[in-house]
């Protein structure tokens, strides 16, 4: 069965004080699905698949494959195959020679050799190139076949380190989609580290959102982007990163308020109840989801639930700056409080620096926070979204 568990697992390295552990009690399960892991450099995310791959001994805790213990299994006897971010191809071998390596070792008669041969190439279009040389090749195309010689025994785990870091922008694109498809081809499970989060939320059933050596949120890509389990999921994932604005949670009748920075939005009766109030609160909103115009006068207003308006604080509220990334055009806001906002335009007009706009901040499309670098996310878990935010583990 292709299946990966890691249960309460431990890896340090190094000894002395201030060395922190590369993964610490960290469980993961995973089956026949194709799961990415995310975070920042340090996290864990490489040891956590050379752990899986035999490379490394856990300090404690147990690595299962298919149910079966592996604490006493070498990395040759597990069902595994691993691509790194270096292709690691042996430089003397012809493609085919590279690709066909893990069934010649395994002794695997040579019709059955040919065939397989035949349909990975094929499928990673490498039938003009089996009679090359690596160093005959591009970084794309020596990349492609680390990937069939993985892929060719049919493992029943896929470990990728990184494995489309060196491509340029199409090479990545084709890439992800011969990987997606061959993992369906051949089921099995997949585990994917990646810097990319683009390419993570891509190909991933599920994204593993890692932070020193732990999980911090599990779950299908979209329910982590839309509902954060704390402010560090929530800044890490998205292109472009999601907007924060200091303030408090205030009581309004039955339902409950945010005022901060010079916004005010009032949330639906019930989604926070009013003993939460007062408290210090953060609010978050993606940069797609802030809407804006251009002013017909000189205070702006902003978004207050059932679209009724309310009034922004202070002065007005201007475009700061107008940039245009990968094609999309990022507007910095600037409040009459001083707070700013990242917004993506949805059409070509939009004002320039120093133009007056009305902001409107959809209320389900906002987030909100408690205090702190980590602040929890007060809705994520109260209610009816905690099945948004589990972990999956």
């Amino acid at each position: 069965m292709a299946s990966v568990s890691l249960e309460n697992v431990t890896k340090t390295f190094g000894r002395g004080r201030g060395r922190g552990a590369a993964l610490d009690r960290f469980s993961l399960h995973a089956e026949r699905e194709y799961v990415a892991v995310v975070g920042p450099s340090g996290c864990g995310k490489t040891t956590l698949l050379r752990l899986v791959a035999g490379l490394e001994v856990p300090d404690s805790g147990t690595v299962r494959i298919g149910g079966q213990d592996m604490r006493d299994v070498p990395p040759r006897r597990r069902d595994v195959s691993m691509v790194f971010q270096s292709d690691a191809l042996y430089p003397h071998m012809s493609v085919r020679s590279n690709i066909a390596f893990p069934l010649r070792v395994r002794k695997v008669g040579r019709a059955e050799v040919d065939a397989r041969i035949h349909w990975m190439a094929g499928q990673l279009g490498l039938e003009h190139l089996l009679q090359r040389r690596p160093r005959e090749l591009s970084g794309g195309q020596r990349q492609r076949v680390a990937l069939a010689r993985a892929m060719i025994r049919r493992p029943a785990v896929l470990l990728l380190d990184e494995p489309l870091g060196h491509l340029d922008s199409g090479e990545r694109l084709r890439a992800r989609g011969l990987i997606r498809a061959l993992h369906r081809e051949l089921g099995g499970t997949t585990l994917h580290v990646t810097h990319d989060q683009e390419e993570a939320m891509a190909l991933a059933d599920r994204l593993v959102v890692m932070l020193d050596g732990q999980v911090r949120q599990s779950g299908p890509p979209w329910e982590l982007y839309r509902h954060p389990r704390d402010r560090f999921v929530a800044q890490f994932l998205g292109s472009a990163p999601m907007n924060f604005v200091e303030g408090s949670l205030t009581a309004d009748g039955e339902a409950t308020a945010f005022d901060g920075g010079g916004l005010r939005v009032v949330f639906s009766s019930g989604r926070f109840p009013p003993s939460m109030a007062p408290a210090a609160a953060i609010l978050g909103i993606r940069p797609e989801d802030v809407a804006f115009q251009a002013a017909e006068r000189a205070e702006t207003e902003c978004a207050t639930r059932d679209g009724a308006a309310g009034r922004a604080g202070g002065d007005r509220t201007v475009v700061e700056a107008v940039e245009t990334v990968a094609g999309r055009r990022h507007v910095v806001i600037r409040t009459g409080a001083g707070a700013r906002l990242l917004a993506e335009a949805r059409d070509h007009a939009v004002p320039g620096p120093g133009a007056s706009v009305d902001l409107h901040l959809p209320p389900d499309r906002v987030s909100v926070f408690s205090p702190g670098e980590h602040g929890r996310n007060l809705e994520v878990g109260s209610g009816g979204t905690e099945r948004s935010a589990g972990t999956g583990l």
